[in-house]
């Protein structure tokens, strides 16, 4: 079984290619387009582990500080009533 090979004419290349061209734009443009809505969707969940990160901070300082503070304290005034 032999194919034959057809020979296309400068004009079909041409639009073949412009078709090609058109489609791997649409294609480009689609993409970016998703790279965008992903790129804003990181930012808001950065956003969201920062605050959180922040949190976890603060209650990381304030267990610190009771810890070394007012648990001590605590403690003395609990031994001198007892």
């Amino acid at each position: 079984m032999t194919e034959k090979i057809r020979n296309y004419t400068n004009r079909e290349l041409d639009q073949f290619l412009d078709e090609l061209n058109t489609k791997l734009d649409n294609n480009n443009t689609n993409q970016h387009s998703k790279l965008d809505e992903i790129l804003e969707q990181v930012k808001l969940t950065n956003n969201r582990v920062r605050r959180l990160e922040i949190w976890k901070g603060y209650m990381t300082g304030g267990v610190a500080i009771l810890t070394a503070l007012v648990v001590p304290m605590v403690l003395l005034i609990l031994n001198k009533i007892i």
